[in-house]
């Protein structure tokens, strides 16, 4: 498995730090694949913190692919 693809289970993770620190970690990655991850997952998060720290890695990803 790929660090993508292993980023994309622990947003599974019933963990909400655990999913925060891997949205984080998203935030770093390049292309359009980590940014579907984190829209897709955070259509289904309900947890608040979790919720901000995709935002802000969708953020960080756009802000570079400008």
């Amino acid at each position: 498995m790929d660090v993508m693809g292993a980023l994309s289970q622990i947003l599974d993770d019933g963990d909400t730090e655990l999913r925060r620190s891997a949205a984080t970690a998203l935030s770093s990655a390049e292309g359009s694949y980590a940014e579907s991850i984190l829209m897709h997952r955070l259509e289904q998060e309900k947890d608040a913190g979790v919720q901000n720290a995709m935002r802000d890695a969708l953020a960080s990803i756009k802000s570079r692919t400008k």
